[in-house]
C-alpha cells in the first residue's frame, strides 16, 4: 500500500481517506454501484458504499449499501475494529482505522 505508514493520530484525513479507498479498492475490488471506486482522497457517497460493502462481506452487518455514514455504518466499523461501539466516528475509532491500514489487515 503506497499510502502508509499513516500518522496514528486520530484525526481524519485526505491521507486516511486515501489509505481506505485503495485498501477497499485493491484489496477487497469494492466498486461503487455506479461509478467505480477513485482513491483521491476524497471523502464520498462511493468511499462509504465500498466500505459499507466491505463491513456487509467480512462481517455481515446486513448494512443498507446506500453511501452514507450513519450510525450503524459507524457503529458496523466500531464492531468490526473492535473499538466502543458508540456510533460516533471519533478520534477512538480512526486510530484504530489507521492502525489496521498501516497493518495492511482491514
Amino acid at each position: 500500500n503506497p499510502y502508509v505508514p499513516l500518522e496514528v493520530d486520530g484525526d481524519w484525513g485526505r491521507g486516511t481517506t486515501r489509505a481506505l479507498q485503495h485498501c477497499l479498492k485493491e484489496k477487497y475490488n469494492a466498486w461503487g454501484i455506479s461509478a467505480p471506486l477513485v482513491v483521491d482522497g476524497l471523502e464520498g457517497e462511493n468511499t462509504y458504499r465500498a466500505l459499507q460493502r466491505v463491513l456487509n462481506q467480512e462481517g455481515n452487518y446486513n448494512l443498507r449499501e446506500d453511501g452514507i455514514a450513519g450510525p450503524a455504518t459507524k457503529r458496523a466499523l466500531q464492531h468490526y475494529l473492535r473499538v466502543r461501539v458508540d456510533g460516533i466516528w471519533g478520534a477512538a475509532t480512526n486510530r484504530a482505522l489507521q492502525t489496521r491500514l498501516n497493518n495492511d489487515s482491514f
